[in-house]
């Protein structure tokens, strides 16, 4: 990683975090309706492995925190507009806090339910090989998440048609309230991957350099006409599942 590469990620990340702060006080004012699911803590992977996106590429994000948004490039002014429920958003202020969509960067929004990213990021990989294109739909999801029977049904999809899939959990180690160890049979949610004849990998998800190599690694694999790869970023979550909530109150 070069020195500028690394500003870069330093400044989404701090850009994320200072983002988030200023809509939890716009909440707590009544100037933003309802809440969101803070990333603190988490920006680390988030940023760092989309430093490794070209334009082209897609994006299934994950419900906690912006830094998505930000370190993909769409506007700040777009994203407080989409919070704020305001024309000026990327989904003219109807999608809220968890509805951020801008197919000029691949951004293909989150699902109404959790899970329900794996069946789109397979959809948009299956596009891309029938059109035969080099892009790659990276898919971010939490540790949680991956008990749903759409995970499960979507790696043997993407595998049996070796698409262009990197799936990136991000493992906090909560599921809402439940801590992963009592929710997950596995240690390492990455072990999964082998059920699927797929590589996978876990690395420190607060870790810059370690991310950003880890997931160019893998975005490099599945372009490579290889099918999908499986991360997992070991991260937490320093925030109540859903806010704002004041500092001195417990994650």
């Amino acid at each position: 990683m070069d020195r500028n590469l690394k500003l870069q990620i330093y400044r989404n990340m701090i850009t994320s975090r200072r983002l988030e702060e200023r809509v939890a006080e716009l909440i707590k004012t009544g100037q933003v309706g309802g809440y969101m699911h803070a990333g603190v803590g988490q920006e680390t992977l988030q940023c760092a492995a989309l430093a490794n996106l070209r334009r082209d590429d897609y994006l299934l994000y994950a419900h906690r925190g912006v830094a998505y948004w930000v370190a993909r490039g769409i506007p700040l002014e777009k994203i407080l507009c989409d919070l704020a429920g305001k024309e000026g958003g990327t989904n003219r202020g109807k999608g809220g806090v968890m509805r951020v969509v801008y197919p000029q960067l691949g951004v293909l929004g989150e699902s109404g339910t959790l899970g329900g990213c794996f069946p789109i990021a397979a959809g948009a990989g299956l596009s891309i090989k029938v059109k035969g294109g080099d892009q790659v739909v990276l898919c971010f999801f939490g540790d949680g998440t991956s008990n749903r029977g759409t995970f499960h049904e979507s790696l043997n999809f993407c595998a049996v048609r070796k698409l262009p899939v990197v799936f990136l959990c991000e493992n906090n180690g909560w599921a809402v309230s439940m801590p992963t160890e009592r929710s997950t049979a596995v240690r390492d949610i990455a072990e999964r991957a082998k059920g699927y004849a797929l590589p996978g990998k876990v690395v420190d998800g607060n870790d810059v350099a370690a991310v950003y190599g880890a997931a160019r690694r893998a975005l490099e694999h599945v372009r490579d006409g290889k099918g999908p790869f499986f991360l997992e970023g070991e991260t937490y979550r320093w925030r109540a599942h859903v806010g704002p909530v004041d500092d001195h109150e417990p994650a």
